[in-house]
């Protein structure tokens, strides 16, 4: 049994980091720096950021402070 997903498969849900874009069907970076997990539909609403000390969200990336 072959374990490699092909690049072309579908997928029901994206990866950390990744948004699902319904228009073109396919998941697409989130455009905020230093984000793990930005809403599922939209890139640019960070939900969570990456594990690098950074807990807030200012002007577009995850940042240590306010």
């Amino acid at each position: 049994m072959n374990d490699n997903i092909s690049p072309k498969a579908c997928v029901t849900t994206c990866s950390l980091g990744y948004y699902t874009n319904v228009n073109l069907r396919k998941c697409q970076a989130c455009t905020v720096i230093n984000c793990e997990v930005c809403s599922s539909t939209n890139k640019d609403t960070c939900d969570s950021c990456k594990t690098t000390g950074a807990k807030y969200i200012k002007e577009n990336s995850c940042v240590t402070e306010c």
